[in-house]
């Protein structure tokens, strides 16, 4: 049995084999809401099979889906932007790719310790704090079909509504970028300092601003699929997430790895090369 700390309260750890479940009192560490301590029994705390992968996986699953897929682009409704130029326009394919990969850690900005919630300090983290509270803790609210749902229709909304759209609409591909290829670049042996980030940021932004008749009618696809695939991601580690919320609040897991074990790096390694790969074949694509 599991003592909550700071509460007579008793709780069994989740059982072997099973996907953690949700409990109002708790939050999705299976901490009492407002503690910082794990589940606790014996005098030891543990969150394993409440921690979801790793930011840099989810940024490769993410960036790597997109960039396999962008050959079919033109044959999917995206509006008319692929229309016009075709997926051989590399300058749209390197933004949308690098705007994937941060798109794929939206969800975990609903905890202030998450990569992606630290990237901008203090205001990140406070972003994430307002988010997590909102979204009733880590793993619930943000990691959800509706969320998904939500992310889409904001997305189209903002190609519809040109002046706010595109402000918002550009702050947030600025951000993903930078967040995207700062998690990317350590495992592909480079990294992205301060200063170049915000570079990149301000270049991501500018060509969004500049081209947003281009960019706007893929923003549903790019939002949406972060976040699908963000849960993908974390649905085969054991801990799962409940991404049928509201509608139950039962977790969801094929639990084929734990967090930061042997099995998700091998994942993630196969993430990084489909991803090297998709960028290969399309960049070798469009300079023949």
């Amino acid at each position: 049995m599991a003592r909550l700390r700071g509460t007579s309260e008793r709780r069994d750890p989740p059982a072997h084999g099973d996907c953690p479940t949700d409990d109002p009192a708790l939050d999705d560490a299976g901490r009492r809401r407002g503690s910082a301590a794990g589940w606790t029994w014996n005098n030891t705390t543990s969150t394993e099979g409440v921690s979801g992968i790793l930011g840099r996986n989810h940024a490769a699953w993410a960036a790597a889906l997109w960039a396999a897929g962008w050959p079919y682009l033109d044959e999917v409704p995206v509006g008319s932007s692929l229309a016009a130029t075709g997926t051989s326009d590399m300058a749209l394919f390197g933004v949308t790719t690098a705007i994937a990969a941060g798109s794929g850690v939206i969800p975990d900005l609903d905890h202030p310790a998450a990569k992606g919630s630290e990237h901008y300090g203090y205001l990140s983290k406070l972003i994430a704090k307002i988010t997590g509270e909102s979204a009733d803790g880590h793993r619930a609210g943000t990691h959800t079909l509706a969320f998904a749902a939500l992310m889409a229709g904001l997305a189209v909304a903002a190609a519809h509504w040109p002046e706010p759209g595109r402000i918002g609409a550009t702050a947030w591909a600025a951000f993903c970028a930078s967040v995207g290829l700062g998690l990317l670049g350590p495992s592909l042996g480079f990294t992205v300092p301060v200063p170049a980030d915000v570079v990149i940021a301000l270049a991501v932004g500018g060509y969004v601003w500049a081209r947003f008749d281009l960019v706007a009618p893929l923003l549903w696809l790019l939002a949406a699929g972060g976040v699908i695939v963000h849960i993908a991601c974390d649905v085969v580690t054991k801990g799962g997430v409940p991404f049928l919320r509201p509608f139950t609040r039962r977790r969801f897991c094929l639990k084929l790895f734990s967090v930061g074990g042997i099995g998700e790096g091998f994942a993630g390694l196969i993430g990084y090369a489909l991803l090297i790969w998709a960028i290969y074949s399309v960049v070798s694509v469009a300079s023949v």
